[in-house]
């Protein structure tokens, strides 16, 4: 009896373990195939996060049905620049943050809703301090926008803004192209990284038919240098019918060599001489002067718009004839 009863408490225990190892192993099947699902699922997430969405092939219309308006805001020492296209419309930069309902209000009265497109050339806070007023106002498709980072209160009120209207910008890379209406803009800047904020400048080359506007936010002569070299390559030309003066007409930009590859027969400058940057810089009108350049200025002009057809550009002002430097004019 001893022996048979030891015998059932060897056998009872060999079972429990059988079944608790059966058990175990089912658990840890179960759960292997629960978490190949989650890594699987999560690498999908990854994966569709980072794979670039293929942009739509741009159609670059030769001869356009409508019009090209191209709005140089008067926006004191500061730069933004309103684009519309048939229904399309996009800004490249919105001055300081005291122009923000100047811009808006700017913004309605051209029976603008949304925009397609806001670029942000850099963080300088007259180009970036509007932007979260008009981000609130207006739904925009894309903002693109420098990588380079100031850490300034303007800046982080932009991202505040960015992350509460779940915006993601980014930095569109050096070739580039994209639709608006029957115009298209080409990326030319920045070509690399720059230790300056403004070098690091977005620049882009908006076509309308045979027509060119360069925009080169506050680019500096190590930029333009780059964008000049670049400018071989095929789809990279600078060539222009328009030019938005670099850096607001400063003597850091528009570089002889730089002017000559744009060969704009317009320019335009966006700034505030009373102001103390010192701009326009006299050299700068100088060497616009001498190329033969007609200028507008948003100081003495106010908001100056350029209308093109695709062959021509009216313009809403006669050019400027002054040619008074900023500041004492003597930089």
């Amino acid at each position: 009896m001893r022996s048979y009863k030891s015998y059932n408490r060897r056998s009872g225990w060999k079972a429990s373990l059988f079944f608790l190892l059966t058990a175990l192993l089912l658990l840890f099947l179960l759960e292997g195939k629960s978490f190949f699902l989650r890594e699987q699922n999560l690498t999908e997430e990854v994966k569709q996060e980072t794979v670039p969405s293929a942009q739509p092939e741009i159609i670059k219309t030769e001869d356009p049905k409508g019009v090209l308006e191209v709005h140089f805001l008067d926006v004191g020492h500061g730069d933004s620049t309103l684009i519309l296209c048939g229904e399309y419309a996009m800004m490249i930069d919105c001055g300081d943050i005291a122009q923000g309902e100047n811009l808006r209000s700017y913004l309605l009265e051209q029976d603008v809703t949304e925009l397609d497109y806001l670029v942000l050339t850099h963080p300088d806070k007259d180009h970036i301090g509007g932007a979260p007023a008009v981000l609130t106002k207006f739904p925009v498709g894309q903002v693109f926008q420098s990588d380079y980072k100031k850490g300034s209160e303007e800046e982080a009120y932009l991202q505040q803004t960015l992350a509460r209207k779940q915006i993601s910008a980014v930095l569109p890379e050096v070739g580039a192209e994209y639709q608006l209406g029957e115009a298209w803009f080409t990326i030319l800047g920045p070509v690399r990284r720059y230790e300056e904020s403004n070098d690091c400048s977005i620049a882009l080359l908006l076509h309308f038919g045979a027509n060119t506007f360069l925009f080169t936010g506050d680019a500096e002569k190590e930029a333009e240098m780059d964008m000049v070299e670049n400018s071989e390559k095929p789809g990279l030309s600078l060539q222009a019918d328009v030019y938005q003066v670099g850096h607001h007409g400063s003597k850091s930009s528009s570089k002889k060599k730089f002017l000559s590859a744009v060969s704009p027969e317009f320019a335009v400058i966006s700034c505030d001489y009373r102001g103390d940057k010192g701009n326009p810089d006299a050299k700068v009108l100088e060497r616009l002067s001498e190329a033969g350049v007609k200028v507008f200025r948003t100081d003495e002009q106010g908001s100056v718009t350029a209308v093109s057809d695709g062959k021509q550009i009216t313009w809403s002002c006669e050019p400027s004839e002054s040619f008074a430097a900023g500041g004492d004019g003597e930089k």
